[in-house]
């Protein structure tokens, strides 16, 4: 067996940790949208958007279909409740970061929709 290529096991292995980590963070995702949809004011609101804004994110680069979904689907409610409630300000400071740091297009294109909201 040649140590470049691959074997059965080493594959399974594998994708048995990929499944395993998407599962994880698919978890945390939800865990983030419930508590997106229980803040009731616009302080609650804004805590929680600056504190899981910047992290979801980073996930919309993720390799992995299912988490990328769930992320425009946390977008999508992040952006009726912003429309909704105007008075919810956003840190700028992680946003910033994410756009002048990122080479990804996707990410710095989430990061400026939420900069200029």
């Amino acid at each position: 067996m040649f140590p470049h290529v691959p074997s059965r096991q080493h594959e399974k292995l594998i994708n048995f940790i990929n499944f395993f980590v998407c599962s994880n963070v698919l978890v945390l995702l939800e865990r983030v949208l419930l508590k997106l949809g229980l803040a009731d004011t616009d302080e609650q609101l804004e805590q929680q958007l600056n504190k899981f804004l910047a992290p979801v994110l980073l996930k919309i680069v993720s390799p992995h279909e299912d988490v990328r979904k769930k992320v425009m689907e946390i977008f999508t409610h992040v952006n009726k409740r912003l429309k909704a409630r105007n008075q919810v300000k956003l840190d700028l400071s992680p946003l910033l970061h994410h756009y002048g740091e990122s080479s990804n297009s996707f990410l710095i294109n989430f990061a400026i929709i939420y900069i200029t909201i």
